[in-house]
């Protein structure tokens, strides 16, 4: 799983919702989950804004346990 899967849930948004409030196409936020997409650094750093992510953005997409 993706930390930003993760934060994204912690915080109870949908992936619509997260690609809505970050200006992100719904299919790219849903192909950055499934491994299938990099985040280009815009899209990085409009997620973690939406996130509140305070660290490196780059961090959103590495894989955890959870």
């Amino acid at each position: 799983m993706l930390r930003m899967s993760l934060e994204r849930t912690r915080q109870g948004l949908s992936k619509s919702a997260l690609a809505t409030r970050s200006g992100i196409n719904s299919t790219t936020v849903w192909e950055i989950e499934a491994g299938r997409r990099t985040a280009y650094p815009k899209a990085a750093q409009a997620i973690a804004n939406v996130l509140g992510w305070e660290g490196d953005p780059a961090d959103l997409f590495k894989e955890i346990d959870e």
